[in-house]
């Protein structure tokens, strides 16, 4: 009897362990999609009439769509029918159709140079894109030319850019999933009034959603996970017609603010800052990491941006187009750009730290700001640029900036460049009054120490030592001594963590 039990159970282990493997063999062919999915293979499908959705169940009315479903089209086919796809490979290709239709449950992969699911110029409130998975593309999904559909439920992953609306307007984007994409997960491009609402974006390489001339969008319950919100508008109108609320960075709320006056934001509640046309506000006591730009500040004055953190962003702090704001004693640290000031004019930054960056400030035409007090330590390339912009490489002009006692510690290490670099015309490297300039750690004792750039300036006289304080009479800000803190900074061994661009 014991004998035909053991036999018995032998039998059941073995009938497990089969099962096990072919349960493991079903998930690596398909590629880890749900088993419960049966997808059939199928070739890149183009339709640039009615007629060609004929093939496919249903009558094109909007009760009786014609339905495109549950196909995996791994292709690398180019389509060559319009400019937006002639050199491309293309997964799904639909254009110029008045019919309704559904593409629902595909699985689309057609390489680095393709477009996964594309639709183009069809009639509006036609198009229903829902629950597919588009990988390793260049854009996941694309509306292109085409109003008032739905997106919904889609995973796009380790494209180039995940979802990306170009002049398509009054569409709705909703519990989407873009991550890991080496650019952007949503992209809105020339697209307004429309709605993007509890979709997830989750370590894409640059932002999770990114705004281009598009406004009157509307974002709600969207979840941000290591990146961040991104506008781009050439006007602060286009800003105000912005809807954003309700939205989670790693967590935290994201603050999207306009047109705040006397206004202090003190509580660390947000993963992400966004001021736009704000006056004489205070941001203190923040701590945003792992965002794409921590803190974003356009048209604001007189703003101060006091004690925060910023750090393992892709960028920490940016100022642009804004006056009479005052930065100091941020820590911003193990991005790709410490502080960018773009466009503004009589920003101050005094007794910040940016250290272990791929830089550490940026001013791209920016004028009459004074600089003083800052430590610069460690950063991959430079301590300090004037004019020549980090994420957009034109040269500027820049002019009558004031900058000394700043301690440039340790910059440049794996070149023989200059720490700091000065494109502009007219800016001092020295108190006017003191006759005292910056601290350098790679100062080999001459008179002057050269600064890089076209401008070939200098700064006329070097500190010996360490700028170690600033009396309340130098800064109109400064309360107490205040101690740069170049020994708590040398002795962290700081995670250098990069978002790198290339």
């Amino acid at each position: 009897m014991k004998k035909k039990t053991i036999i018995i159970l032998l039998i059941l282990t073995l009938s497990i362990f089969t099962l096990n493997i072919n349960v493991q063999n079903a998930i690596e062919e398909n590629d880890f999609r749900p088993i419960s999915l049966k997808l059939t293979p199928h070739d890149s499908i183009f339709i640039t009439n009615d007629s060609g959705f004929e093939v496919f169940p249903g009558t094109g009315t909007i009760e009786d769509p014609y339905i495109i479903e549950g196909y995996d089209i791994t292709t690398s086919n180019t389509c060559g029918i319009t400019n937006i796809t002639k050199y491309y490979a293309i997964g799904i290709y639909i254009a110029y159709t008045t019919k309704c239709f559904v593409i629902s449950s595909c699985y689309v992969d057609v390489g680095k140079h393709g477009y996964g699911i594309c639709i183009d110029n069809v009639a509006d409130g036609t198009a229903t894109i829902t629950d597919n998975t588009c990988e390793n593309n260049q854009v996941g999904i694309v509306p292109y030319s085409s109003n008032d559909n739905t997106l919904s439920e889609n995973t796009c992953s380790n494209n180039y850019y995940g979802i990306q609306l170009r002049y398509s307007n009054n569409n709705i984007l909703s519990k989407n999933t873009c991550e890991n994409n080496n650019w952007e997960g949503i992209v809105l491009y020339s697209s307004y009034n429309n709605i993007l609402s509890t979709n997830t974006c989750e370590n894409n390489r640059l932002f999770g959603i990114g705004l281009s001339r598009s406004g009157g969008t509307i974002l709600t319950n969207n979840i941000f996970i290591n990146n961040g919100l991104s506008i781009s508008e050439s006007n602060v109108e286009d800003y105000l017609s912005y809807t954003i609320e309700d939205n989670k960075v790693n967590g935290k709320l994201l603050g999207f603010y306009t047109n705040l006056f006397r206004t202090t934001l003190d509580k660390p509640i947000y993963g992400q800052l966004i001021l736009i046309n704000c006056t004489e506000v205070v941001v203190s006591n923040q701590e945003l990491f792992d965002t794409s730009v921590g803190l974003i500040l356009r048209w604001c004055k007189s703003t101060t941006i006091t004690n925060n953190i910023c750090s393992n962003n892709l960028e920490g702090i940016w100022v642009i187009y804004s006056s009479g704001c005052t930065l100091t004693y941020n820590t911003c640290s193990n991005n790709n750009g410490g502080i960018w000031l773009g466009y503004s004019t009589e920003v101050v930054l005094t007794n910040n730290v940016c250290s272990n960056n791929m830089g550490g400030i940026f001013l791209d035409n920016s004028n009459s700001c004074l600089i003083t007090y800052n430590l610069l330590q460690e950063n991959e390339r430079s301590g300090i640029v004037l004019g020549y912009g980090f994420r957009y490489p034109t040269l500027d002009k820049l002019n009558n900036n004031i900058l000394h006692h700043n301690n440039f510690v340790d910059n440049n290490q794996n070149s023989s460049s200059p720490q700091a670099w000065d494109h502009g015309t007219n800016n001092t490297w020295y108190d006017p009054e003191t006759l005292e300039g910056n601290y350098w750690s790679d100062y080999s004792g001459n008179e002057t120490y050269t600064i890089g750039g076209i401008s070939r300036t200098e700064d006329l006289y070097p500190l010996n030592e360490p700028a170690v304080y600033i009396t309340p009479s130098q800064s109109s800000f400064a309360l107490f001594t205040f101690i740069v803190p170049l020994i708590l900074i040398g002795g962290i061994s700081l995670n250098r963590k990069r978002k790198q661009y290339n």
